[in-house]
């Protein structure tokens, strides 16, 4: 029973980093209304071809960095639940 109501949490856990992380991607990276995809346009309206560059490749970085940021958000969930199962047992028994 312990098991399915850790289970239970693991499947919150990871539902809350979810929706975390859709909320800040539609914050940052949407392409209408984000934040840094405006950063992005006033930007390329007043930097020079060297900056222009650099400030894109750094939201690439931005973006491949959250991408990796919700794969470990949503593996912690798993993790949470095993050192949980594990602290219990050793715990009770």
């Amino acid at each position: 029973m312990k098991y399915a109501v850790l289970a239970i949490v693991m499947v919150c856990i990871a539902g809350m980093c979810h929706m975390m992380f859709i909320m800040f991607d539609y914050g940052f990276f949407d392409t209408e209304s984000g934040g840094l995809h405006k950063l992005q346009e006033t930007l390329n309206n007043s930097l020079n071809d060297q900056y222009r560059n650099s400030t894109y490749n750094t939201t690439i970085m931005l973006k491949n960095g959250f991408g990796w940021g919700r794969v470990i958000c949503i593996g912690l969930a798993p993790v949470l639940f095993a050192v949980e199962a594990f602290n219990r047992s050793k715990i009770e028994g």
